[in-house]
Formats: C-alpha cells, structure tokens, sequence
C-alpha cells in the first residue's frame, strides 16, 4: 500500500493553511489495492468515503489531488489558482501535492499582479515536502533533478526581492541535497558569495 495523507497540511513537517475550500465529493477518499492492467500499473486505485471508485475503470488510479486538477489547463488564470489550491485539501501522496504545488506557483506567477506573499507560502511549504522526503516527491516518474526545483525557485524568488540572507539560507538548504536531485541552472554567483563581496565592500 502506497504512504497518502488527507490533506497537504497533514504531512508531517509541512506548515499550510487551507486557501480553497476542497471538493465534497473527494474528502474521505482513500486507496485500494485492484487488479493490475497493464505493464507499470501500480496496482492502487482511489475510492470515495463509502467505497466506490471515484472514476471510471481505467482512470480510476488516478489519486483525489489528480482529479481535483482536472481542467486546469483550459481554465484561466484566476480559476486555475483555485482548482491549483483546492486540489491541496484532497488525499494525496507526496508526488500528488508536490505535483498540484507546482501548479499553484505557475498560477501565481501567471497572475496580473502577482501575490508574492502566496508565492512564498507555496515555495515555502514545498521545500519542506521535498526536505521531509526528497525521493517521495518525484513519486513514479524518478526525475530526481526536479525535486530540488522548489528550493531553487524560493532561493531565485528571494534573491530577486533583495532578501540575501534568507536566499543564503535557502541554498544551504538546497546544497544538502544528494547531487542528482540539485537543479542544473543555478544562477552565480550565490547569495552567500553575493553577502561576503558586500561585506568586503564595508
């Protein structure tokens, strides 16, 4: 059986507040082992709180945060940021919120005016998904250079905004990270190297 949660902010570790209310018909979810159909098949589907499955056979392994997302693509900006944020009160894997995380950022920053403060909040709460457990965000696909792409995106965020202690801060952070998970596009020279050449100037 697969590690799930209710929601994102039951992850031990994380700190969030709800910013969506969830879908009634998702809350209560949880998986079951099915028949495996094809070659990689996980084997796990989702049912709702009384037992059926929340989709049709051949989706159906598709966990409550996948569903909650659907559309989201087509949908504008606005709307995508709600689906993005409900999708975060739903069951889930680490993978799931992870995934539906980065979605939420791409809505934000995709906003006319930005709110930063989210922004923040969402990096902020996926650092720690990824440090709680680097290797269960990046879930069945194993692309393990992409879970190091929160911290390098809250570190990019903060540097830009001229916070340099809290970005130093962050690429400790990141360079804790084993080797293949550490992004390959970070920007130099780093905030901490930023601070010292300051602090030389003085």
């Amino acid at each position: 059986m697969i590690e799930w949660f209710e929601r994102l902010g039951d992850v031990p570790g994380i700190t969030w507040q709800p910013r969506a209310e969830a879908d009634s018909r998702l809350i209560g979810a949880r998986p079951v082992v099915r028949e495996k159909r094809v070659e990689g098949d996980s084997g796990i589907g989702w049912v709702d709180a009384q037992g059926q499955p929340l989709a049709d056979e051949w989706v159906w392994r598709d966990s409550p945060v996948t569903l909650a997302i659907e559309g989201y693509f087509e949908a504008p900006a606005e709307r995508r940021l709600r689906l993005a944020l409900a999708a975060l009160e739903v069951p889930g894997t680490r993978a799931d919120f992870s995934e539906a995380l980065g979605y939420a950022q791409q809505a934000v920053e995709q906003q006319a005016r930005p709110d930063y403060t989210l922004l923040e909040s969402l990096l902020s709460a996926h650092v720690q998904l990824v440090l709680a457990d680097p290797s269960g965000v990046v879930g069945e696909r194993r692309q393990l250079d992409r879970a190091g792409q929160p911290l390098a995106l809250l570190l990019n965020l903060y540097q830009r905004e001229g916070f340099l202690r809290e970005a130093a801060g962050v690429e400790r952070l990141l360079s804790s990270l084993p080797a293949e998970m550490r992004p390959r596009y970070l920007a130099e020279p780093g905030p901490a190297a930023l601070i010292d050449a300051l602090e030389e100037l003085r």
